[in-house]
């Protein structure tokens, strides 16, 4: 049983959600996971232990509280920190990367990086708010500077992206979903975008169709390979922005002439901020956005459930729960 110390909270954990990183993870393409580890970053649970508080960091936690968790444990000091970029912060250790998560019974982290969960939020949906939703809210707002009435395309309707979808849609931009897999686009297409197939059907073509030949204005890439990079390039309006946001080929070709020529911007983003995970759970308690739980796992079935991620068989987010999760 881990115990809290300065300016941590002990978390009894009631729900895990499982993220393609935490696949990055086990396939050992994370440099920087030294072991022994346990993964876990998108946590939700209640607080059972609050260690003696830090005097540049307050909160105001209690034991008892339903609470979900900053992904990033930030040093508060360094000039990104004081800028307000604490995902690019440079001594940054991420919970279920650098320190072990949320993938068990408890979990110790920073008090100050507790978020109370909204009244009406279950513990499941509540775990992938950190990532799925947040980070999905970084990408597209806070880097990818969404605006009411353009277009975005959004490469990849997973667990990232159907929350992109939804957060564009209730921006009243015009949405495109693209995918291989019908299940997935289904589920785009109840939230409101339009879905394209792009194993059917070719995107470039159907959406330049659309736009008077110029494209989208913000394009989403959740996959990250060379294909849906040079996609999203070709998709992109000129003047318009991609935004990588999965990562799956370490490097890809860029067609600088063409990047050059239309002032097309690529940009990165990686995971979120604080402001991102307030923002996202203001949009869950207003009702714009839902978090997305395909299927629920125990904790002794989280194997099964790693295998369901790689194989593409998870449409939103794989959650695993802990025991009595049902009467909390």
């Amino acid at each position: 049983m881990p115990s809290a110390g300065p300016g941590e909270a002990l978390v009894r954990v009631r729900a895990s959600g499982l993220c393609a990183s935490d696949l990055h993870i086990i396939d050992g393409d994370v440099p920087t996971v030294s072991l022994p580890f346990w993964p876990g970053h998108e946590l939700a649970g209640e607080v059972v232990e609050v260690g003696p508080a830090l005097p540049d960091k307050p909160h105001s936690i209690r034991p008892g509280d339903r609470v979900v968790s900053l992904i990033d444990v930030t040093c508060g000091k360094c000039v990104y920190c004081l800028k307000g970029t604490t995902n690019l912060c440079r001594h940054l250790k991420r919970t279920g990367f650098e320190r072990s998560g949320s993938h068990a019974e408890y979990a110790v982290v920073p008090a100050a990086n507790l978020r109370p969960i909204p009244d009406g939020i279950g513990w499941a949906e509540a775990a992938i708010v950190p990532d799925a939703v947040a980070s999905a809210h970084h990408a597209l707002v806070t880097r990818g500077m969404a605006a009411p009435g353009e277009t975005v395309v959004v490469i990849g309707a997973g667990g990232l992206g159907l929350h992109a979808v939804q957060m564009a849609v209730a921006m009243d931009m015009q949405v495109y979903a693209l995918d291989v897999r019908p299940e997935a686009l289904k589920m785009a297409a109840d939230w409101g975008a339009t879905v394209i197939q792009t194993d059917v059907e070719n995107a470039v073509d159907r959406i330049k169709g659309e736009t008077d030949n110029l494209g989208a204005d913000l394009v989403l890439d959740h996959v990250g390979t060379e294909q849906t990079i040079l996609q999203a390039l070709a998709i992109c309006r000129p003047g318009g922005r991609v935004m990588v946001v999965g990562y799956h080929d370490r490097t890809f070709p860029i067609p600088s002439y063409e990047v050059m020529l239309r002032e097309k911007s690529i940009i990165g983003t990686r995971g979120n901020v604080a402001a991102d995970l307030d923002a996202s759970l203001r949009l869950i308690s207003e009702g714009k956005v839902q978090p997305l739980v395909s299927r629920t796992y125990s904790l002794p079935e989280i194997n099964d459930a790693v295998a369901d991620l790689r194989a593409g068989r998870i449409f939103g987010r794989a959650v695993i729960v802990m025991p009595d999760d049902a009467d909390a």
